[in-house]
């Protein structure tokens, strides 16, 4: 990424933002599943 700074502004912020992997999700969501299975989480919460 090329940036010319002389044109920012003097107060600024720079965010990134990461995404998560898909396989990242896929690992939330079998553990999700296997609380509700288990009766930790309910599907209302």
């Amino acid at each position: 990424m090329q940036r010319d700074w002389k044109e920012t502004p003097y107060n600024w912020t720079l965010q990134f933002i990461r995404l998560p992997q898909k396989s990242e999700e896929l690992d939330a969501q079998v553990q999700i599943v296997n609380w509700m299975e288990a009766g930790i989480v309910k599907a209302e919460e």
